[in-house]
């Protein structure tokens, strides 16, 4: 890079974080008593925005909330388990009120990361690996999993805890999540963990119609894209839509059909290579549910670049329709934008069953910047004492926002909470 390029870089580095500032900077008056309070931010160690947007986020979430004090008070846990402890205590301070601006350090949770060899450098990092690093963790600290010694790198996020119950002919599931997911272990339980859900998939033979059973993986978040064709595109995506690309029929070829095999009595398993349909849903909805819309992408050059494109997300987000493999898909493989439910007593159950996949907009992380190597994440968070009361954080910085603003901003992260 010469120096008028580089000049220029900088330059424009230098206009876009004096725009952010006086766009979401402090407001006059800031330090002055807030009316009702206002939460506490969080300290900037070093390029630490992608830890604190996290942090802001679950400390909205009741459900996880108490998942960790009930961990933590539980007696018959007694090993060690530090990020737990610190978390529980650092997430509930988090969620008091002050009626001044104060800002805390999240510095305890960074030295128990490295503790446990998580790599973190100075540089920037992603708050969804980020996620994934602090949710590993805490599943090793619940699961007894002492063995810390191999190195944890956040440019190649991976889960090594080990677990007897775990299937060992795949202890990583092969599943559009894009994220270290582990298959379901044998006796099917998940531990009560809120962000854990099941994603089901099941492959059918088009020629005999013999279906394989039933394959469940245990995910924490649900990654999504924006297709290459929308990107640019005046037309609307919604996330529910990214949601249904998600979990799109596939068609797979070349895949040996032992039902076929046994009809026809082949020797050679070759000629009984069929066309397969793969259909994926939710086989069951986790307490809290992180959406992560993919934001960085690559082009025919193999150079990166960041897709800012808006997708419009609800506050109160509808599960029901991907929740089911044959009754709502039509035979493209699209679900419905809602489903028919009728007031019969039959479909009582169904119509019950709806209200349970509900979900409330609880936190939401976003990116400021040109690609993923830098820039600047934010968080918005609820307030738990107001219905409609939303907050803006940018590290130390908390100011209140209005839904309005929260439901127009270009979302990196969004989190639920089941109603």
């Amino acid at each position: 890079m010469n120096n008028f390029s580089l000049i220029t870089v900088t330059g424009f580095a230098a206009v876009a974080a004096a725009l952010y500032y006086i766009l979401f900077g402090p407001k006059q008056g800031n330090s002055k008593p807030t009316k009702g309070g206002i939460y506490p931010g969080l300290d900037n160690l070093g390029n630490t925005c992608f830890l604190n947007c996290i942090l802001q986020s679950l400390a909205s979430l009741p459900a996880f909330v108490i998942y960790l004090k009930k961990t933590s008070a539980n007696p018959n846990r007694k090993h060690n388990r530090p990020l737990t402890k610190i978390l529980t205590e650092l997430l509930n301070e988090l969620s008091k009120k002050c009626s001044c601006s104060r800002s805390l350090s999240a510095s305890s949770v960074l030295e128990v990361l490295y503790r446990y060899n998580w790599i973190i450098s100075s540089e920037q990092h992603d708050a969804h690996e980020m996620y994934h690093a602090l949710l590993t963790t805490l599943l090793e600290e619940t699961e007894n999993c002492t063995n810390t010694s191999p190195n944890h790198d956040l440019n190649n996020i991976i889960s090594d805890c080990s677990n007897d119950d775990i299937d060992e002919v795949s202890e990583l599931a092969a599943t559009r999540t894009h994220a270290p997911v582990r298959t379901l272990d044998r006796k099917g339980i998940l531990g009560g963990f809120p962000f854990h859900g099941l994603l089901a998939s099941q492959m059918s033979c088009l020629k005999c119609s013999h279906k394989n059973p039933i394959r469940y993986d245990v995910f924490d978040s649900i990654s999504v894209n924006i297709p290459t064709s929308m990107q640019k595109s005046s037309l609307n995506l919604e996330l529910e839509d990214c949601i249904k690309s998600f979990l799109m029929k596939e068609y797979i070829e070349d895949v040996i059909c032992e039902n076929c095999s046994s009809k026809d009595n082949c020797k050679n398993a070759v000629t009984s290579r069929k066309t397969f349909l793969k259909e994926t849903f939710l086989g069951k909805l986790p307490q809290c549910l992180c959406v992560h819309i993919q934001r960085i992408y690559w082009n025919s050059s193999g150079c990166s670049y960041k897709c800012d494109k808006f997708v419009p997300f609800p506050p109160i987000l509808d599960m029901t329709p991907f929740t089911k493999l044959n009754q709502h898909s039509n035979h493209n493989g699209h679900y419905p934008k809602t489903l028919n439910i009728t007031t019969d007593s039959s479909n009582t159950t169904v119509s019950n069953d709806r209200k349970l996949y509900r979900y409330k907009l609880i936190a939401v992380v976003c990116h400021f910047g040109t690609d993923g190597s830098d820039g600047h994440f934010v968080s918005y968070r609820t307030d738990k004492h107001s219905n409609n009361g939303w907050y803006f954080v940018s590290d130390s910085i908390v100011r209140v926002a209005p839904l309005s603003e929260v439901l127009l901003c270009k979302a990196y992260l969004i989190f639920y909470e089941r109603l």
